[in-house]
């Protein structure tokens, strides 16, 4: 199967996640919905700005700091569907004291997914 994450480049925060040797990012990897405050997505080559991976486009996801959060929230979700359960738990804290701004967060998700027969 061939992939096209190589053509499409993935920020966090501004920082580069594409591996440096092939020029992809997994896409697989998990990133926890409630640190997330926005996506920002442009359209096109970007490579002359970004460097290579960015022929396609880049996907910035910008996190929130610790004065957003400013304390302790837990989140606990199920769903259901014809056959199927997921189940999703997440511990988020942050914190800022003087100028250093703390944000841990922990995720668990547990799905099935799909079946291939």
């Amino acid at each position: 199967m061939a992939s096209t994450t190589n053509k499409v480049l993935v920020m966090i925060n501004g920082h580069r996640m594409n591996d440096l040797n092939l020029g992809r990012y997994n896409l697989d990897q998990f990133l926890g919905v409630d640190i997330i405050e926005r996506v920002e997505f442009i359209k096109g080559p970007g490579s002359v700005l970004y460097g290579n991976g960015a022929l396609i486009g880049v996907i910035n996801i910008i996190t929130k700091k610790g004065s957003d959060v400013d304390g302790t929230y837990v989140d606990n979700k199920m769903r259901f569907y014809p056959g199927n359960m997921d189940y999703e738990s997440s511990v988020t804290w942050g914190n800022k004291n003087n100028k250093l701004e703390s944000l841990f967060n922990f995720t668990f998700l547990d799905a099935k997914g799909d079946e291939i027969k």
